[in-house]
């Protein structure tokens, strides 16, 4: 939950959303159309915005560590997918990161060394981050919502509906990049904050659990 609320705070706070960048060139735009959007003043709170969204990744790291260690006692399947979940969600991490460093790193570039050539430059590498971080997004919902799904660790319509988030962010990695965030990825937001409230609310089922004896 702290995770999102800080990601959200960070985009939004610091300027650094879709919405507050204003239109992003397509992939045929031309070189003066990208290095006029590359160009433009850095956000005011753009540093503030970074540095809470890479303290809102400290727990998006707890959620994946906690669920795996509740998807243990929940049967052996459970548990490898939750790991598979766990792997997608640090490249998803890393990814999303790096995206975020190349857009500080064209901020701090703003207004008195920025040459095109380093906009056109940091406009590419931004495209060829953005479907790889969609990617990762589905390498960490699919198997964890597969986990959720069969060892019962969220009610089974949050489990499918995990899997179908998944499977749209994996459909947009496939896409061209045309943005920087689909409605795939703010429903995968609104996943974890739901999945969040209900593992702390839920208890949870232990499929494979052993009878006791007495």
């Amino acid at each position: 939950m702290i995770f999102v609320v800080l990601a959200l705070a960070g985009l939004f706070g610091g300027g650094l959303g879709q919405s507050s960048t204003g239109s992003r060139p397509g992939l045929d735009a031309s070189t003066e159309q990208v290095v006029a959007f590359m160009s433009r003043p850095a956000p005011a709170n753009g540093g503030l915005g970074f540095a809470l969204i890479l303290t809102a990744y400290l727990f998006l790291f707890l959620f994946g560590a906690r669920f795996w260690a509740i998807s243990r006692n929940a049967g052996e399947q459970a548990g490898w997918l939750s790991i598979a979940g766990l792997g997608g969600l640090v490249l998803y991490a890393a990814a999303d990161i790096t995206r975020f460093m190349v857009s500080d790193a064209r901020n701090l570039a703003v207004g008195h060394h920025l040459q095109p050539a380093e906009g056109v430059a940091f406009f590419d590498i931004s495209n060829a981050l953005t479907p790889m971080t969609w990617a990762a997004l589905a390498m960490f919902l699919i198997p964890t919502a597969l986990a959720a799904v069969r060892g019962r660790l969220l009610p089974p319509w949050l489990g499918w509906a995990g899997l179908v988030i998944g499977l749209g962010n994996l459909l947009w990695a496939w896409l061209p990049p045309g943005g920087t965030s689909t409605p795939a990825e703010d429903a995968a937001l609104l996943w974890i904050l739901v999945a969040s409230i209900v593992l702390l609310v839920r208890p949870v089922v232990r499929v494979n659990a052993k009878p006791t004896s007495g």
